[in-house]
C-alpha cells in the first residue's frame, strides 16, 4: 500500500523506515530521522518559491491598502513559525520585505518585526511545530499534539498582541520616519527602491504547492487526533507533502 500507520512499511513510509533501526518510537534515531525528513520536505517547498511568491502577491494585492501589510504579514509569519517551525528562514524573507516596507513609509525595524519576530512568537506558542512541540512531547512520553486547544488560544493571543504593538510602532514611524533608530541606514532603500520594480510571479504551480501544504497539515492533525499517529507516521506524512510539492 502507499501509506501504512502503526509503524508499517507502505511505499511512502520507506524513507523513514530506511533511516531507522531498532526502537523508532521516540528514540534518538527516530527523532534524528524525523528531523532529517521534515527538514528535507520543507527544503523542497522553499525551493519551489511558492512561499516567497505568495508573500509578494499579498503585498501586490494590498496596494493602496498598505495598512493591511502589517497584520497580514505578521499573521502569516507567526503561522509559519507555529506550523512548521519557521525561524532562520525568515532572515531571507526579511531581506526581501525590509526594502518594501521602507518604500511604504515604515522602517527596517518594522520589516524585522513582521518577519523574524513574528516567527519566534509563532514558534514559542506553537501547537504543532514538529521541531519543538512534537519532538518534546514524544521524548516526554506524552500524547503528540496534546494541549492543542490551549496552545492555539495562546498563539492567537500572543500573535494579536505582537501585531498590535508592531502596528502602533509602524504607524508612529510612518508619521515621522526620523523617530526610527534605523532612519539613516534606511535612507539607502528610500533612495534606491522603486515600487514598480517588484515583479510578482505567483502562478498556478505556486498555488498548488501552498494547497498541498495546507491539506498536508490538515492530514497530519487528523491522523494525530483520530488515529494517534506518532513520529513514524508524521515523518512519512511530511515526506509525502514534500514529494507532492516537488
Amino acid at each position: 500500500s502507499l501509506f501504512e500507520p502503526g509503524g508499517g512499511a507502505g511505499l511512502l513510509n520507506y524513507v523513514f523506515e530506511g533511516l531507522v533501526s531498532g526502537d523508532k518510537w521516540g528514540s534518538a534515531v527516530g527523532v534524528v530521522a524525523f528531523i532529517l525528513i521534515i527538514g528535507g520536505a520543507f527544503g523542497i517547498i522553499m525551493r519551489t518559491r511558492a512561499v516567497e511568491e505568495g508573500i509578494l502577491s499579498v503585498i501586490d494585492r494590498t496596494k493602496g491598502k498598505e495598512v493591511l501589510i502589517i497584520p497580514v504579514m505578521f499573521f502569516l509569519f507567526s503561522l509559519g513559525g507555529a506550523v512548521f517551525g519557521m525561524g532562520e528562514e525568515a532572515i531571507a524573507f526579511a531581506m526581501i520585505l525590509v526594502p518594501l516596507v521602507i518604500a511604504l513609509g515604515y522602517d527596517a525595524i518594522t520589516g524585522i518585526m513582521i518577519t523574524y519576530v513574528a516567527t519566534q512568537i509563532g514558534f514559542g506558542t506553537s501547537w504543532m511545530n514538529p521541531f519543538g512541540v512534537a519532538i518534546a512531547q514524544g521524548v516526554s512520553d506524552i500524547p503528540v499534539l496534546s494541549g492543542t486547544p490551549f496552545r492555539m488560544v495562546m498563539w492567537f493571543v500572543f500573535t494579536a498582541v505582537g501585531t498590535f504593538y508592531t502596528w502602533k510602532y509602524a504607524s508612529k514611524i510612518r508619521k515621522d520616519p526620523t523617530k526610527s533608530l534605523s532612519y539613516e541606514s534606511d535612507q539607502y532603500f528610500r533612495d534606491d527602491f522603486d515600487h514598480k520594480d517588484m515583479k510578482v510571479n505567483f502562478k498556478t504551480g505556486h498555488m498548488l504547492v501552498i494547497l498541498t501544504v495546507v491539506l498536508g497539515v490538515a492530514w497530519i492533525i487528523w491522523g494525530v487526533v483520530q488515529h494517534a499517529y506518532y513520529i513514524p507516521e508524521i515523518a512519512s506524512q511530511f515526506f509525502t507533502i514534500g514529494l507532492v510539492a516537488g
